[in-house]
């Protein structure tokens, strides 16, 4: 409640507040409003007032409330933020490793055996069979463009061990993940002599 004196008029104003449990449609009822003149000589202190006493009656109507829920609007709020950043950060990584690539591609081919060789290695620790062995294969083919020399027998055995780590979910042993990587490191490391 506020109160306002200028000169000889007293302005009340009184806020009355509900508190909603839920969202939903409310029936604010009519309220009849008491006022009873004041002076403080006559009434130091109401503690009720009886309904005979003389008084002026403020009648409000009746009123609807509709409160309508702030989950929607807040789980929009929280997950537009965290949409946009999820797709920055995917559009960051790729860029990233798009670049990483690009290095690679200008690099001599040394330089990009050797980074091939460590990106499968990275594969092999994560557990990623399938990439470890893509890669180990994309790190071969340019060893063999390189040195002119195509062993079949190898390019063989790395597709059937990629259609077999991806479609059938086969997890080659710690002594087939050593060869075929042993393997392949030593043709890159004999890619630059010629036959």
């Amino acid at each position: 409640m506020n109160t306002k004196s200028v000169g000889e008029e007293n302005e009340v104003c009184l806020a009355m507040a509900f508190r909603a449990p839920k969202a939903g449609t409310y029936e604010v009822p009519a309220l009849d409003i008491r006022v009873i003149e004041w002076t403080s000589e006559r009434n130091p202190a109401i503690a009720a007032v009886a309904p005979e006493t003389a008084a002026q009656v403020l009648t409000a109507g009746p009123v609807t409330v509709t409160v309508k829920s702030l989950r929607a609007p807040l789980v929009a709020a929280l997950a537009a933020p965290l949409l946009l950043l999820g797709g920055g950060l995917l559009f960051w990584r790729r860029r990233r490793r798009d670049a990483a690539r690009r290095e690679v591609k200008e690099s001599s081919p040394e330089e990009q055996g050797r980074a091939l060789l460590h990106e499968a290695r990275r594969h092999r620790l994560d557990g990623n069979y399938y990439s470890f062995y893509r890669v180990l294969r994309q790190t071969y083919d340019l060893a063999a463009r390189v040195s002119g020399r195509l062993d079949e027998r190898l390019c063989i055995r790395l597709d059937q061990r990629i259609k077999d780590t991806g479609y059938r979910a086969y997890r080659p042993s710690e002594d087939d993940l050593e060869g075929d990587f042993k393997e392949v490191e030593q043709r890159i490391g004999q890619m630059n002599q010629r036959p």
